[in-house]
């Protein structure tokens, strides 16, 4: 696998940064920082990766990553890791009614 150094710019007031691996040179990325920063905070981050993917013409795994460091770059919060817990506790739940 062949790893390209990713390289972060600043976009004015806003302060959002995008990391730009993968995107065509020339691609204005400040709009596409706006879009996925829109989608996450509408908890759209499914989404978010697709825009990235078509637009970068990444992977999986490199979209989903680009898209959780932006978002963590602009003050969200990254839930990955996580997402069985919920179901964790609720197997415990309904096995302890079950079991009273």
């Amino acid at each position: 696998m062949i790893v390209l150094p990713k390289k972060e710019t600043n976009h004015g007031s806003k302060g959002r940064k995008l990391l730009q691996a993968g995107l065509p040179e020339g691609h204005d990325d400040s709009d596409l920082t706006d879009q996925i920063v829109s989608l996450l905070g509408r908890g759209e981050k499914i989404e978010a990766v697709k825009l990235y993917r078509d637009q970068s013409g990444c992977g999986l795994k490199e979209a989903k990553e680009a898209v959780e460091r932006i978002g963590e770059q602009n003050g969200f919060r990254s839930s990955s890791g996580t997402g069985c817990l919920g179901v964790v506790l609720l197997g415990i739940v309904v096995a302890f009614g079950l079991l009273s």
